[in-house]
């Protein structure tokens, strides 16, 4: 009976530390995109048991983190650098239903591109169009815009 005791104990640890293994990895990539200003953000849904390995982590890489989400097994960890990203994190978190500009900007906060974004936004109905110039667009005289009451 020990035995086999020592064979389940020994399949759960390779697991967590399999499972361990894949979230600071994935930490570590997120981190490493931060730091060269790929992205100003990620979200890592990671869990619990692996949450104290994950911060170390950010705080070797001298970023900063933000937890939300708490779940029994699991826990929302944004990862960042600059100090001004925190307010956009709450940000994203405050329109139940998605709009044009709030999808525009959470797709930047992660690093996506304007074309990603922009096809994005075309396939869920949020534009009508994406990198097409308009049918009518406005005449531009070559002469700046005047200023009334100046």
């Amino acid at each position: 009976m020990p035995k086999n005791s020592e064979s389940i104990k020994s399949k759960k640890e390779g697991k967590c530390g399999f499972v361990d293994g894949y979230f600071t990895g994935k930490a570590e990539v997120y981190c490493e995109q931060i730091s060269a200003g790929a992205k100003l953000a990620a979200l890592l849904v990671c869990r619990r048991e692996s949450l104290q390995r994950v911060l170390r982590l950010i705080g070797q890489e001298e970023l900063r983190f933000v937890i939300s989400g708490w779940t029994k097994t699991q826990v929302n960890v944004w990862i960042f650098k600059y100090g001004f990203v925190r307010k956009l994190i709450a940000a994203t978190g405050r329109n139940k239903t998605p709009t044009a500009a709030s999808v525009w900007a959470t797709g930047k906060l992660f690093g996506y591109s304007d074309a990603e974004i922009g096809t994005y936004l075309y396939r869920h109905g949020l534009v009508k169009s994406t990198f097409r110039l308009e049918s009518n667009p406005p005449e531009y005289s070559g002469n700046p815009p005047s200023r009334k009451g100046a």
